[in-house]
Formats: structure tokens, C-alpha cells, sequence
């Protein structure tokens, strides 16, 4: 054979055009990514992107080791190095590698086998750590926080003024310690403070000393909700409530307990889910229980397989008797709230389909306003902006709005319309706060300030993650997302200033922080401390 007649080489662009192709797909996503990022441009396409972005990696990967394998034209002892080459990093991945956590934008964090579990560390701590000595006593002072997102519901920490510089006088660690796993919040009184936590097969309801840390007493009973990392990791979600000296815990499988705070001991317990034909959702019970008057209020929502229509349901908070149960809408992540609209007290629900406002009479849904968001993900919680308005949000495709809610005379009933609608504050599970007209949230990681009256952007500005806030005075205490510190920031319309900041925890912190007076109480999935902040003498 003439060499004229031998076929001509292939160039390398046509020969490696697929590995070329498998590569660059998954990196123009990941740009795009970047670019919504930066420049905020279609934020609510970037989880879809996010998702896109995943699937395309795993469809990449698995395309280049079948061209790979079995097309790229490599001599046999190469290919055969490689696959062994990438058997033995696979085998490497599992042997060493525990489990893997992200956070709210899908960053992963690994964790390693030959590091202690958090279940070690937790038990090395409680099995040498000193018990608290004193009683707990819960009497709730003017500065206390005794529930979620403080006294009145709404982020706002009533009673010191902070000081506005850490540079001179930073904030003062008062203690830490290991905690079980989960999400849920801290309520604070008298002088203790309590949490919810997975320990091994246990939720426990656990009563810390507030000066000291030290344990008090832990309540624990057989329940434990389980979800992968990626959805958010196991354990709790919620913050329990303090009411005359009784603590009102929620369990992320729907066991509602109360009990006497002095000593932990029950008083009654009833699973919200089985009492009211309801399911779990995909994230476990999220909702927190208010407490109104008379009335234990929680949101176990329905089964979509078959309504019970109880989505909402009230309990007598000293026998734990049902007093009514109402509503026919799946629930979500947000908690109920009491609020005031047209002068009647009422129960805002921001369920998996949009806000609802029930009678505490015999919880009667009184009005509705539509918010669907994707995967029933309505988690941040609502605030109240102005008489008869609240401000509602939730994923990045959503943005937020404001709600009128009034009673029509003429018509003899309720009515809900939208005021304005925004896409500059995508609260997420960021609860927001308002302060002297202006909303400030996180979206997209930043913080936002909104005008209350007319949904206009004022500025956005700092990198924050999906932290949690909270107003005091007029300053916004921000947890981070990850790594958790605190920051301090001007709550000021006219420009964004960041007055001091402290790192705390190493991992994402998603808790929302409890501020009572002076003292801010912050926990992640692994640790809890106590911050003494700095205020004006």
C-alpha cells in the first residue's frame, strides 16, 4: 500500500471534540452561574441553572470515561491505567470521605472519616461537662426573647441600645459547647435558654443555663427525621415557646410537647400530624408554635391523598385538648404569627399556597392571597410593614411583595390585594426585618434594603449568604451563612454601612439567633454560643 493511499491523520480538534464538548458544557453553566452572581441578572432562573449545572457535571463525567474507554483511540495500557487510575480515586472517595454538606447555593463542605463525629464530639462533651446547679426559672423579663424571632414574632429585640463600633469594644464570647444536630432556633427567659436537638434516635428538648451554658435538664422522647445533606441534613427545625413558665416544643416529625420549665417534666404531648390527618413534608416539620392567650397554634397542614382539612389547628395550652382545627392547604416552612389587620386578631399562615389569615375564634379562614413558589418552598417569614400590610417572600422566581389585607363593609368581607410586587428582595429563608419604613432582607446572599411604601431597591450591598437578621434599635444583627459570624450593620435607607463583624462558628449556620438584651444566642448543626454584645454606657 502506497503512502498515498494510507488514510490521512485525524486532526486533534476532531479527535477530542467530545471531551472538548463534555468539559466546556458544565463550565459555561458554572459561568453563568457566576455572572447571575455578580451582576444579579436573572436571579430566578440561577437554581434552575444551579440543577442544570449539576446534571450536566455527572452527564459530563460519565461521557468522558466512556469516549474515554471506548473511543478515544488510546493505546490499551493507557486506558487500562486510567480506568485504574480513577477506580482507586473512587475507591479513595469512599473510603475517606463521610458524608458531604452544602449550603443554601449548593457549596460542599466534606467531611472525613477520620474526623470525630458529631455524635463523638457531643458525647465526649456531655459525659464530662458540669450540670447546671440552680433551677431554671422562666420568668420573662422586658428583653427576653421566649420564642421564634423574639417577643412580638417579627426579628425585632426590644429593650438596650447596642453600641454602634466593635472596633474599640468587639463582642465578648460567653460560652459554647456541642449541640445535637438540626435547625432549630433558641428561646430565651429568666435565666435560661432553650433548644431543640437530634441526639442519635431522640429529639430532645433541652434547657440551658444562660450565663454558664451548662445543661439544666433535656427532655427527650423516640423521633428522628432524617433527610440526605443536599435537602438540608437530619434533626429539628423549629424554636420552641416559653408561656408562664411552660415550654412548647415542636418536633420535626409533629410531636407537640408541653412542658414545665422548672424541671422538664411533661405535662401532655400530642402528635399534630396523626391528630390531624395530615404528612410530613419534604423539609420535616418547619412551622414553630405560637402561643395566643388561651391557644397553642400550629400549621401541620394536610395529606394530599386525602384532606382532612385541619391544616391549621389550635390546643388548649394547659391540657392540651384540641380547641378547633381548620384550613385545607398543604402546609410549609413559615411559622404562624399573630397579627392585627382590620382591627381583629387573627392567626397569618404563609402556607404552601400563599398567606391566609384564620379567626382565633374557631379558626376560620377569614381571607387568601395566591403565593405559589416551586417545591411548596414559602419558608421566610412574613412581616407586618404598616397597618393592614404585610410584606411576603420567598424564592428567587417569586421575588416579594406587599400584601393589603382589609375587611370590606359594603361587601360584608375580607379582602387581600397586592400593593407592589419586587424582584430586588428574594428573602429565600432569610426572614426579613422592618425598621422606620424600609425592609431589609437577604437575597441572593446580599443585603437588601426596600422601600416599605413603594417596593423600590434603596441599595444591596454585603455578602451574607442565607444568614438570619435581627433589628435592635437601629442596628441589624446579621448570622451569616457560612462561615457563621456575627455582623453588625446600620439600619440606614441613605447608605449601607457594616459596623463590626466576628467570626464564630466554622460551618454554615442556618439558626435563627435569639437576641435578649445584651446576650445573642447562636447555634448551628454542630455548636451553640452565647456573644455578650457591646452597648452604650
Amino acid at each position: 500500500m502506497s503512502t498515498a493511499d494510507a488514510p490521512a491523520p485525524r486532526g486533534w480538534l476532531r479527535r477530542y471534540r467530545v471531551p472538548i464538548i463534555a468539559v466546556m458544557v458544565p463550565v459555561i453553566a458554572r459561568l453563568v452561574m457566576l455572572f447571575m452572581e455578580r451582576t444579579e441578572i436573572g436571579l430566578e432562573f440561577y437554581f434552575g441553572t444551579l440543577m442544570a449545572f449539576q446534571f450536566l457535571t455527572m452527564f459530563s463525567v460519565l461521557t468522558l470515561a466512556v469516549w474515554f474507554v471506548f473511543f478515544s483511540g488510546f493505546r490499551f495500557a493507557v486506558r487500562a491505567a486510567g480506568v485504574l487510575i480513577a477506580a482507586c480515586a473512587v475507591a479513595a472517595a469512599v473510603g475517606t470521605i463521610r458524608k458531604i454538606e452544602f449550603d443554601g447555593k449548593m457549596n460542599p463542605t466534606v467531611r472525613f472519616k477520620w474526623e470525630p463525629t458529631d455524635e463523638q464530639i457531643l458525647a465526649s462533651h456531655l459525659s464530662s461537662a458540669p450540670a447546671a446547679q440552680d433551677g431554671a426559672v422562666f420568668t420573662i423579663g422586658a428583653t427576653d426573647s421566649p420564642c421564634y424571632r423574639g417577643p412580638s414574632g417579627n426579628g425585632l429585640a426590644p429593650g438596650v441600645t447596642l453600641a454602634g463600633d466593635w472596633t474599640a469594644t468587639p463582642p465578648k464570647e460567653l460560652w459554647r459547647h456541642p449541640v445535637g444536630t438540626g435547625h432549630a432556633g433558641i428561646a430565651v427567659a429568666g435565666n435560661s435558654a432553650v433548644t431543640i436537638e437530634q441526639r442519635e434516635g431522640d429529639e430532645v428538648v433541652v434547657c440551658y443555663d444562660r450565663a454558664t451554658g451548662r445543661e439544666r435538664w433535656a427532655y427527650a422522647y423516640p423521633a428522628r427525621f432524617s433527610q440526605s445533606e443536599p435537602m438540608g441534613g437530619d434533626g429539628p427545625r423549629t424554636t420552641p415557646a416559653i408561656a408562664d413558665g411552660d415550654v412548647y416544643s415542636l418536633g420535626a416529625r409533629g410531636d407537640l410537647v408541653c412542658l414545665d420549665g422548672s424541671i422538664g417534666s411533661p405535662r401532655w404531648k400530642v402528635n399534630v400530624i396523626a391528630d390531624n390527618g395530615a404528612a410530613i413534608i419534604d423539609w420535616g416539620v418547619s412551622a414553630s408554635p405560637v402561643v395566643v392567650g388561651g391557644l397553642v397554634v400550629v400549621n401541620p397542614g394536610i395529606d394530599p391523598k386525602q384532606n382532612a382539612n385541619q391544616a391549621v389547628a389550635a390546643y388548649d395550652r394547659k391540657s392540651g385538648k384540641k380547641v378547633w382545627a381548620n384550613g385545607s392547604k398543604p402546609a410549609a416552612y413559615a411559622s404562624p404569627q399573630r397579627v392585627v389587620f382590620g382591627g381583629k386578631e387573627q392567626v397569618l399562615v404563609f402556607d404552601a399556597a400563599g398567606l391566609g389569615g384564620y379567626d382565633l375564634a374557631d379558626g376560620a379562614e377569614l381571607w387568601r392571597h395566591p403565593w405559589k413558589t416551586s417545591m411548596n418552598m414559602n419558608s421566610a417569614q412574613p412581616v407586618v410593614v404598616g397597618p393592614d400590610r404585610v410584606f411576603v417572600s420567598s424564592e428567587l422566581s417569586n421575588g416579594g411583595a406587599v400584601v393589603e389585607v382589609r375587611y370590606d363593609d359594603a361587601e360584608k368581607k375580607w379582602q387581600a390585594r397586592e400593593v407592589w410586587h419586587t424582584r430586588a428582595l428574594c428573602a429565600r429563608f432569610a426572614c426579613p426585618v422592618v425598621h422606620n419604613g424600609y425592609i431589609y432582607g437577604l437575597s441572593g446572599g446580599l443585603l437588601v434594603c426596600v422601600d416599605a411604601k413603594t417596593g423600590k431597591q434603596v441599595w444591596n450591598d454585603g455578602k451574607y449568604g442565607d444568614g438570619q437578621i435581627v433589628l435592635s434599635g437601629d442596628y441589624l444583627v446579621i448570622s451569616a451563612e457560612k462561615p457563621g459570624r456575627v455582623v453588625l450593620v446600620a439600619a440606614d435607607p441613605s447608605e449601607f454601612r457594616e459596623l463590626g463583624s466576628m467570626p464564630v462558628f466554622k460551618d454554615r449556620t442556618w439558626n435563627v439567633p435569639a437576641l435578649a438584651g445584651n446576650q445573642l444566642f447562636m447555634r448551628n448543626h454542630r455548636e451553640m454560643a452565647c456573644l455578650e454584645l457591646p452597648t452604650v454606657k
